[in-house]
């Protein structure tokens, strides 16, 4: 007996050992009530300003305080009144509708904060939890101007929202307008006074000419498929006084335009977008992709605006242009496709230069430019025969200005201040 007791004692504190364990463990695996996880996620607006323009502090505001406000000034949206993105459609081209409930920011503001109503702002920066980072301005969500009010969603399409639900927790709705400002798994907004306004750019780089080997950059990316190696232009070594994009602060936001194919209406549509400093500068222009288990597989619709700390949505493909400060990169072959058709629906390898200026805001009527051969000589042009220059695509399929009697391949182009 003596030497059994030992034994059986210590087997019975095993026994309590295990229990205690199997206890715990069923304890931390019980998923937590989905009001404690809920209610204590939290939105939070910064950099909001009072009537009178002045900054105030930032404002975090729990979930349950957002329920709280729908319970006296709801937005309800369903299948008789539903909301629509402008530019996702169904395989018939019809417009997509999605049912909701949620909360107006605008009621968001005025019972929580005492921030100036919503036209005091010019663009918002919407996070969320998943990386991703869009803006919008004041043209998508000033029902005074051409936007809608932003609503922020507790339910979306009969799913009530939480942080593992497919949306998130809570999601950023702009009725009427384009998809991308359909933030999920939204955690913060900051607002901004200043206005949003296409760069006005004066010098334009052609992405075709530039050196892979001192602008290039590569990075991978493990699938189930196997491993996907991008390669193209590196935005971070393209800034800098010496290089490309010169003047560039963390403070500019870069304006993408795009050229891209819309798969639900199976036509080529103008995109554009703004993207933060700390987005861009991790970004690539990405022009070629291979995948090392299938040797025939490459990356189309390039260029790609895309990185590898990008998440879902924020990539852009066919870039026609990225310029931040005064500078911009082009993509001539995506320009080609933009405005080469003719008013009879043909094309001939060539466009007029001034509708590409135009929207890069670089055609005054009053200046002239100086462009950059590749053989780095320059030559100054006028404003009236740059006004009738064309560009084409030679038989080596580069790219050439023309305009009188000159023709030329070239790399650059900036306007005479």
């Amino acid at each position: 007996m003596k030497k059994i007791k030992p034994i059986i004692i210590f087997g019975i504190i095993l026994t309590l050992i295990f229990s205690t364990i199997l206890f715990t463990s069923c304890d931390k695996n019980k998923p937590p009530t989905k009001e404690f996880a809920d209610d204590d996620y939290t939105l939070t607006l910064s950099n909001l300003v009072d009537k009178d323009g002045n900054q105030i502090d930032d404002v975090v505001i729990k979930k349950s305080d957002i329920r709280a406000l729908f319970k006296t000034k709801p937005v309800i949206h369903d299948d008789t009144n539903p909301v629509v993105a402008s530019d996702k459609q169904d395989d018939d081209g019809n417009l997509i509708p999605h049912t909701l409930k949620g909360v107006y920011l605008e009621d968001l503001l005025a019972q929580y904060t005492t921030s100036g109503t919503i036209d005091k702002y010019a663009s918002m920066t919407l996070s969320s939890t998943d990386g991703y980072v869009t803006v919008v301005t004041e043209d998508v969500f000033n029902s005074d101007l051409r936007g809608s009010k932003m609503i922020i969603a507790l339910e979306y399409d009969g799913n009530v929202l939480n942080p593992n639900a497919k949306s998130g927790a809570l999601r950023a709705i702009f009725p009427n307008q384009i998809a991308n400002g359909w933030a999920k798994y939204l955690n913060k907004i900051e607002f901004s006074s200043e206005m949003l306004k296409t760069p006005t750019v004066y010098s334009l780089h052609i992405l075709e000419t530039l050196n892979l080997e001192t602008y290039g950059g590569s990075y991978t990316e493990e699938t189930e498929d196997g491993i996907y190696t991008y390669s193209g232009l590196k935005i971070s070594k393209l800034i800098g006084e010496e290089n490309i994009l010169k003047g560039v602060k963390s403070v500019d936001k870069l304006s993408a335009v795009a050229w891209d194919f819309n798969s639900d209406t199976g036509k080529f549509n103008e995109y554009k977008t703004w993207v933060t400093h700390d987005v861009y500068n991790e970004g690539y222009l990405l022009t070629s992709g291979t995948l090392d288990t299938d040797d025939a597989w490459t990356l189309t619709r390039t260029p790609i605006l895309d990185g590898p700390t990008y998440s879902d949505g924020m990539t852009v493909k066919n870039i026609l242009s990225i310029s931040v400060f005064h500078s911009a990169i082009v993509s001539l072959e995506t320009a080609m496709k933009r405005y080469d058709a003719d008013a009879d629906g043909f094309t001939d390898d060539s466009f007029k230069i001034k509708d590409l200026l135009l929207l890069l805001n670089m055609f005054d009527k009053d200046t002239d430019y100086i462009v950059t051969k590749l053989d780095g000589t320059k030559i100054e042009v006028s404003n009236a025969q740059m006004s009738q220059a064309i560009i084409s695509k030679s038989t080596k399929s580069t790219y050439v200005i023309s305009y009188g009697d000159m023709s030329f391949e070239f790399k650059t182009i900036d306007m005479v201040i």
